[in-house]
């Protein structure tokens, strides 16, 4: 069994065909967000999957049917999900002072959220338009 992180690769609007899936990979390249987050984050994961399974189990055992062995394994992917959103929304690569975050663009209030491009105050980093966070996502598989 094998945990990715990744996020669902769809289409920025108005951005010339760049998706989700490349935002990732390039800001995996430059700052390994994603690597880092698990890093970080790695009991929480473990705890989430965990509980994920031990729930997923509990309903087999009580009877209820559909329990499949990937759905036992991925009972606890929505709360990494949400470790991995919010890892990005508290500015956590900030905290931890990695270098070159937080990015320039961040710094500098840019958004694309706003008419004008500009923030009225500082964002974290990795929130322009906020979908790479809103599609971050993660998997267990038979890899």
């Amino acid at each position: 069994m094998k945990l990715h992180l990744g996020v669902l690769d769809e289409p920025y609007v108005d951005n010339d065909g760049l998706t989700t899936g490349d935002v990732a990979e390039l800001l995996e390249a430059k700052y390994h967000v994603q690597e880092i987050c698990f890093q970080e984050n790695e009991q929480a994961i473990a705890d989430a999957l965990t509980s994920g399974i031990e729930g997923q189990l509990e309903n087999l055992l009580m009877g209820q049917g559909g329990v499949t062995l990937e759905s036992v394994m991925n009972a606890g992917t929505p709360k990494v999900d949400e470790i991995m959103k919010d890892f990005i929304a508290n500015g956590e690569m900030e905290r931890l002072g990695y270098p070159g975050v937080p990015t320039k663009a961040a710094i500098l209030r840019k958004s694309g959220r706003f008419k004008k491009k500009r923030g009225p105050a500082q964002r974290p980093s990795f929130i322009d338009t906020g979908h790479y966070q809103a599609t971050q996502k993660s998997w267990v598989d038979n890899e």
